[in-house]
């Protein structure tokens, strides 16, 4: 077995036991049972309709970003079509939603697949580096004594954020101090992160760019917590403003590593620990990651659909560039 192969069979099998757990926690559990069912059906199509909402601003900050890395004139209607069947063919075949996004822009906007790439990884830093601020500035404000455990939640938040923002910078000067470059992994890790670095550059080059990036982000933060806000609501699950923010913050890192196809199983598990922890209970935490999965699926569903999701996947499906990046 290729080493391709059973990194494939791991995640399948990871994830199959995760979600068996999850499943077996809620319907185990009668009070878990009962909550869910208690959800009013307005409740959900809020939910929809927010996460539908949400990809506005997701889109346009990305597209901010990906016209400053790539140097073209990419329009915002063009962009969010592709950015939400991106979304939604990585949702049915891995990768393949990133594979589509290169080969339109590429063919379309003549956008370079390596600056396409190069927009995503500084988009992605940027937003966590966003997210992160802020959170920290909520849970100073409102709730500086918040504890995850016996670690202050700002405590964590704001050692996030400096690791995450000095990080990179960091590696590769330590790479550099003490000459590791070369075909192995410190030099490896060190290319992949002056490329981070020399496409944020790009990408930040224009004040005017940054603050429409930050303005906009604080926006979709925003709607993110009602999103947040709602789900808890819905459970008839009393918080903090500061501990829907730290749920949507475990959400934002789960996007870094992807052990099962979108954390499927290992994400609610997440919600559920650090429910426990914030007072919310574990299964608690894992309904609010079913109502936010399950909204949040079916908001890209019917947006995908209704702009051409069919036609997206049979013309990705197959393609050499797709089939290559699944060996």
């Amino acid at each position: 077995m290729s080493r391709t192969s059973f990194r494939r069979a791991a995640g399948l099998v990871i994830m199959a036991s995760s979600v068996a757990y999850v499943g077996w926690r809620i319907l185990s559990d009668d009070e878990a049972r009962h909550a869910l069912g208690s959800v009013a059906p307005t409740a959900i199509v809020g939910l929809i309709v927010l996460q539908a909402v949400y990809l506005l601003p997701q889109a346009y900050r990305y597209l901010l970003v990906l016209r400053q890395a790539a140097d073209r004139p990419i329009p915002l209607l063009g962009w969010f079509r592709l950015f939400v069947l991106g979304r939604f063919l990585n949702s049915l075949i891995p990768q393949a939603g990133t594979v589509y996004r290169g080969i339109r822009l590429r063919e379309d906007y003549d956008v370079p697949v390596a600056r396409y790439l190069g927009g995503f990884v500084a988009f992605t830093w940027l937003s966590t580096l966003l997210n992160l601020a802020a959170a920290s500035v909520v849970v100073a404000v409102l709730e500086p004594d918040l504890m995850i455990g016996n670690v202050s939640g700002l405590v964590i938040t704001l050692s996030l954020l400096v690791a995450l923002a000095f990080g990179p910078p960091a590696f590769v000067w330590l790479v550099r101090r003490f000459r590791l470059e070369g075909d192995g992994f410190w030099g490896w890790a060190s290319r992949r992160f002056e490329e981070l670095l020399a496409s944020t550059a790009a990408a930040v080059r224009s004040r005017a760019t940054l603050i429409r990036f930050v303005a906009v982000g604080l926006v979709a933060l925003g709607i993110a917590v009602l999103i947040f806000g709602l789900a808890f609501d819905a459970l008839d699950l009393e918080v903090s403003a500061s501990t829907v923010v730290m749920f949507f913050v475990l959400l934002q890192l789960s996007t870094y590593v992807n052990i099962t196809p979108g954390n499927l199983g290992l994400l609610e598990i997440g919600f559920g620990a650090l429910g426990s922890q914030l007072g919310v209970g574990l299964t608690g935490g894992l309904l609010v990651a079913a109502l936010i999965r399950f909204s949040g699926y079916v908001a890209l569903v019917l947006v995908g659909l209704s702009i051409g999701g069919i036609t997206a996947f049979q013309q990705v499906r197959g393609t050499p560039e797709l089939d290559q990046t699944n060996r």
